[in-house]
């Protein structure tokens, strides 16, 4: 799941340009900066590809000339408001990701609490194929965390065993194994 303020640096960096547009016109400093920040974002777009938006640390290396720009902005707009609302973007981003990078410690399905519950299956259930070469049906994540903590390759449509989040429906040629807190675990019927 794409954050939703995911892209608020630039869209700070675009109201940017339509509010100082006069002012990016005749400064050669801010024609420099955002020619800079728009080779870094194509480079980084060509190179990674749809995870620059998945994964929001592929966009670190802008920091720094987002960065610039604010405080080059900051010096020929002195005025109190331009620095409130530059700071309130900046704020809200920076609160936004510590928000969601940490919810894992806090939220209610933390990850140690998977993981405990994956050990759990392995434990119990030592005799199906665990940490080999056999793929297992695992849901489809942005971050695949049942498949790390259980060890396997996933997000097999056609494995035939699989353990899925006990909010999701398993497959209908699929009988369940083992349910436990967050997880379900189950076989499928293969034609293989």
């Amino acid at each position: 799941m794409v954050r939703a303020t995911q892209s608020s640096p630039f869209l700070l960096i675009v109201l940017g340009c339509v509010l100082w547009r006069r002012r990016i016109a005749t400064d050669p400093l801010l024609q420099k900066l955002f020619l800079i920040l728009v080779v870094q974002a194509s480079c980084i777009g060509l190179i990674s590809g749809s995870y620059s938006h998945r994964h929001s640390y592929y966009l670190i290396g802008l920091s720094l000339t987002v960065m610039a720009i604010v405080l080059h902005l900051l010096v020929i707009y002195p005025q109190k408001w331009i620095s409130y609302i530059l700071l309130a973007g900046l704020l809200a981003r920076t609160v936004e990701a510590g928000i969601a990078d940490t919810q894992g410690l806090w939220g209610k399905e933390t990850k140690s609490q998977i993981f405990a519950e994956c050990r759990w299956l392995r434990e119990n259930f030592s005799t199906l194929p665990w940490r080999g070469s056999v793929s297992w049906r695992t849901p489809q994540e942005e971050y695949p965390v049942i498949d790390l903590c259980l060890g396997v390759p996933g997000q097999s449509l056609k494995a035939e065993f699989g353990v899925f989040r006990r909010s999701m429906a398993i497959p209908s040629e699929c009988h369940q194994i083992a349910e436990t807190k967050q997880l379900i675990m189950f076989q499928c019927k293969t034609d293989f």
